[in-house]
């Protein structure tokens, strides 16, 4: 008998099933789940599920510390034992534990009993992977799946560089990886050599490193030591002043594909790189206009290397992203510039235009000179933006309407979807009908779902009522409930300018009310009452 069923997404990259033409992600959670699931029917019942095997050592706040100054690789798997979600985990970190036997360490914390040592380590919400190196706390950011776990602690555990002994184990790892970077130096009591290893450890997981300390090597090469040269496929790229600053610069720059096919792994590492994204979105059952626009980026992200990380997107799999961007999922190829980190702005090709490579190549190009204005996520304008005393913003008036005004502005944020943001919507439209004529307060509607939300104003939940001073844009939160009376009466009390303040009076404003309370009684909301 099933006794529970617990689904968790695809990964970001990986196709979405019941779509023509589409197969399973081999490696993606559904197939996770699926095969514990299998497993779960298997052995009858769902206890088994959530047993760690004796490999997978118990945590504490009197053991733990111990365990973490292990010198290899320590995993920490903080979970809570009764969750679905850590017991399908826990069976990948049984088999990586027996693989991975003699080379790395797993430790399991429960946070139903060991709730101040997952604060301790930052974790309030589980299942929560960790990853410790000599010590030392390194970011976990894969999938907690056997491959990814069993890759990650082989990494960590050899050495930062391969030694590259003489010209063939040199042209061995040529062949093997198509960027590779190799530091060429006298000796290994080279400062510079230590400072390269530095590097190595920290960089290891996205490139492959090798160092040689054969000046008759480097000399084959045509390189001086000491030297970091990067091979990406047939090309060179030397370092010849290999200090720690200057070999990062220089990794990050040349050591990094062209052109990435978007998956989780390859996302993230390419957001830790630092550099604007240049996503193109494509269609890739489109034979004609596809494989001119892979080539286009390739070439672009050749001349731009160091500048932007080209990106490649599936348009059809990834319409989160295109929604996020402002693009109409309707257009493809498509290409937008985002800045780095979680708030960077975004810049967007125009859709319109033709995705040739001299426009695309001035775009990146203007972009990179600060000539391009960040794009805004918009609802079209509307053609009369106020009715019935309500004004409607979208991303593209928020400046005219909002900050550029006379007047003390009441708004609501909303979305789409959202029962009781439509609530407070309705009461709303009520509130501006009365204040009609009021010149000192606009009142106006901010719907989120289509429409970035002004930076200025920060991130409010759907539902949000707020008051805008005209004088200096500070804020004032409302907290009652959304009604007729309470909005009118926070007006009342927060304007400026505010010339009428019996506009509405009590009787009004009760009576405008009752609707409401009436409506959220019949759908079963008794907070109001």
């Amino acid at each position: 008998k099933l006794q529970f069923l617990y689904l968790i997404g695809c990964d970001p990259a990986a196709p979405q099933w019941g779509q023509p033409g589409r197969s399973p992600p081999a490696r993606s959670h559904t197939m996770l789940w699926l095969r514990a699931c299998a497993a779960l029917l298997a052995a009858g019942g769902a206890a088994g599920m959530f047993d760690y095997s004796a490999l997978v050592a118990r945590g504490t706040a009197a053991t733990l510390p111990g365990l973490l100054r292990s010198q290899g690789v320590v995993f920490v798997h903080f979970c809570v034992e009764e969750r679905a979600a850590c017991g399908l985990e826990a069976t990948q970190i049984n088999e990586a534990a027996a693989e991975l036997k003699g080379v790395a360490q797993f430790v399991h914390v429960n946070g139903a009993t060991d709730e101040a040592l997952c604060h301790e380590h930052g974790v309030r919400a589980f299942p929560v992977m960790k990853a410790f190196v000599a010590g030392e706390a390194r970011p976990y950011r894969l999938p907690t799946l056997k491959a990814q776990l069993v890759r990650y602690a082989t990494t960590w555990s050899a050495p930062p560089a391969a030694p590259a002994a003489d010209a063939a184990a040199l042209a061995g790892m040529k062949a093997d990886h198509p960027i590779l970077v190799v530091g060429y130096f006298a000796g290994e009591d080279d400062a510079l050599a230590h400072s390269y290893l530095e590097v190595a450890g920290k960089e290891r997981l996205g490139q492959r490193f090798a160092v040689a300390y054969d000046a008759g090597l480097a000399a084959e090469e045509g390189v001086a030591v000491p030297a970091v040269v990067v091979y990406h496929g047939d090309e060179k790229h030397v370092c010849a002043d290999p200090t720690a600053a200057h070999v990062a610069a220089h990794v990050r720059k040349h050591a990094y594909p062209y052109i990435s096919h978007l998956d989780a792994s390859v996302y993230r590492r390419l957001l830790d790189r630092g550099l604007p994204l240049g996503w193109l979105f494509v269609n890739h059952n489109n034979d004609v206009e596809t494989p001119n626009a892979l080539a286009v980026a390739e070439r672009l992200g050749r001349k731009y290397a160091g500048a932007v990380s080209m990106l490649v997107a599936e348009g059809r799999d990834q319409a989160g992203f295109q929604r996020q961007f402002g693009l109409s999922a309707y257009t493809l190829p498509a290409f937008v510039i985002k800045e780095g980190g979680p708030k960077g702005r975004h810049f967007l090709y125009d859709e319109m235009e033709d995705f040739r490579e001299d426009y695309i190549d001035h775009f990146i190009a203007s972009f990179l000179a600060g000539e391009v204005p960040p794009s805004i996520r918009s609802h079209p304008t509307p053609m009369e933006p106020t009715a019935g005393g309500l004004t409607t913003v979208v991303g593209g008036t928020f400046d005219e309407l909002v900050m550029d005004r006379g007047h003390d502005v009441v708004w609501l944020f909303h979305s789409v979807g959202h029962a009781r943001s439509q609530d407070a919507l309705r009461v709303l439209r009520d509130v501006a009908a009365a204040f009609v004529g009021e010149k000192g307060v606009r009142v106006a509607e901010f719907e989120t779902t289509g429409n970035a939300p002004p930076k200025h104003f920060g991130v409010h939940r759907p539902g949000t009522v707020l008051l805008a001073k005209k004088r200096n844009n500070d804020l004032v939160v409302y907290r009652g409930d959304v009604t007729v009376a309470g909005v009118a009466d926070f007006v009342r009390q927060h304007a400026l300018t505010f010339t009428r303040p019996d506009l509405v009076d009590e009787e009004e404003a009760d009576a405008a009310d009752e609707p409401h309370a009436a409506a959220k009684h019949a759908a079963g909301d008794d907070r109001e009452l």
